[in-house]
């Protein structure tokens, strides 16, 4: 038996179209130099064989996070909380959604300002906008490595985040293709009778997860206009044609 939908339930799910106004360049937009980067050092390979250059790499991505700004995009979800039970479910690795306001955040690929124990236990701790150095610790005396999802790890939350998914009224999809797996099919758990919204500029309509409506809009300017209406009580562009 599926779980009962929560009326009052939002899930928020974004990816790194939520942030180009932030003045944080996702690393795929950020030029060859930096795919090429991120190919190169994201990985637990990487981590073994060149082991200061993947930190030096993480505390660049720390401290470009640190200077960036929530959006109105951000900061109009954080207002969603004002009414509704938000979730909000992240491909990014930044803290724009904690500093716009947004109070349930779960990380899918984990998060800059943390660095994990390489032991048994794999204790986390917060350093902020702090650069990691070679040779930090656990207290247990492990090393410490970026809180990160590297390729060829799992993603975190993963179930934690189909759950919220299935017992959502709402489901609101920013900036994400939907191109890449698992976490691609974390929407298609939203709910048939759920009001589901998918807003991006250069979303392929053919790859359309089933009941979802597809905005042609940037997330700046047309998420501030649907959290106005979800909190107005309203559904969003009724009786405007479908994508």
């Amino acid at each position: 038996m599926k779980p009962a939908i929560n009326p009052n339930k939002i899930v928020v799910f974004t990816g790194a179209g939520i942030s180009v106004s932030s003045g944080l360049e996702a690393f795929r937009d950020g030029g060859l130099k930096a795919v090429s980067q991120h190919e190169q050092l994201a990985s637990p390979h990487a981590w073994i064989v060149r082991r200061g250059e993947v930190i030096d790499y993480y505390n660049w991505r720390r401290e470009c996070a640190g200077k960036a700004q929530p959006t109105p995009a951000h900061l109009a979800i954080a207002r969603l909380e004002q009414k509704y039970e938000v979730v909000v479910i992240t491909q990014n690795v930044d803290d724009l959604h904690e500093r716009a306001g947004s109070h349930n955040v779960i990380h899918l690929h984990g998060e800059l300002r943390k660095v994990r124990c390489c032991g048994q236990h794999e204790m986390i701790s917060d350093i902020g906008i702090n650069p990691q150095s070679i040779g930090d610790t656990c207290p247990d005396g492990h090393d410490m490595r970026p809180h990160v999802v590297w390729f060829g790890e799992p993603i975190m939350h993963y179930e934690e985040a189909g759950r919220h998914f299935k017992t959502a009224a709402k489901v609101l999809v920013i900036g994400t293709s939907l191109q890449v797996d698992p976490a691609a099919k974390l929407p298609k758990k939203g709910r048939y009778r759920a009001e589901k919204l998918i807003v991006n500029p250069h979303f392929d309509v053919a790859d359309r997860p089933y009941s979802y409506r597809i905005i042609h809009e940037e997330a700046d300017r047309i998420v501030p206009d649907i959290v106005t209406a979800w909190l107005e009580g309203q559904r969003w562009g009724y009786g405007r044609s479908r994508a």
